[in-house]
């Protein structure tokens, strides 16, 4: 997972540590050490690397420590989204069809 490493402009002496999966969940925990920075930017740019490779995430800074706790959690495929599709475009399609005739 080389993907975990970032690099941040503000943090450059930061280094990532995982530290295991997780028992009851499909995830992972990862520990961001040496984060003298802990800004909105670095928090949206671990979030967006996260969510890229399929992962809800929860962060945990600790700033007496100077490291952040990332808990990545598999996305789910939220199926109910694609049945109000099917079920609406089903409704125009059976509306323009009775239209038509």
């Amino acid at each position: 997972m080389d993907w975990l490493a970032i690099t941040d402009q503000d943090n450059q002496d930061m280094t990532h540590e995982f530290i295991g999966n997780l028992i009851m969940q499909d995830g992972f925990k990862v520990r961001y050490k040496n984060i003298e920075e802990f800004s909105s930017e670095l928090q949206e740019k671990i979030k967006k690397i996260f969510k890229h490779n399929g992962y809800d995430t929860k962060l945990k800074y600790l700033q007496n420590y100077a490291y952040c706790e990332v808990t990545a959690l598999k996305a789910k495929t939220k199926y109910i989204d694609y049945a109000i599709a099917v079920g609406i475009l089903w409704g125009f399609y059976r509306i323009s069809i009775m239209y038509l005739l």
